[in-house]
């Protein structure tokens, strides 16, 4: 959405000092997007374990429902 990128990147920068031990991916041009074959205007969470073995992967929005049972 135009206009929303400084918000975007100060949001980012904020989770990333509450949350340290995560990885977050800024994609303005779309390189990763396109590499991980995301849809348009999406977002995806991956979420590993110690072993680096993917344990949930959620593309797009993540319901309430998805949240309670993943917790």
């Amino acid at each position: 959405m135009w206009g929303t990128g400084s918000f975007v990147k100060s949001s980012a920068e904020d989770s990333k000092k509450e949350f340290s031990w995560s990885s977050l991916v800024l994609d303005k041009n779309g390189v990763a997007s396109k590499a991980w074959q995301l849809e348009p205007q999406s977002s995806i969470i991956i979420i590993l374990n110690k072993s680096s073995k993917v344990v949930f992967v959620n593309e797009g929005v993540l319901s309430a429902d998805k949240i309670k049972n993943h917790l």
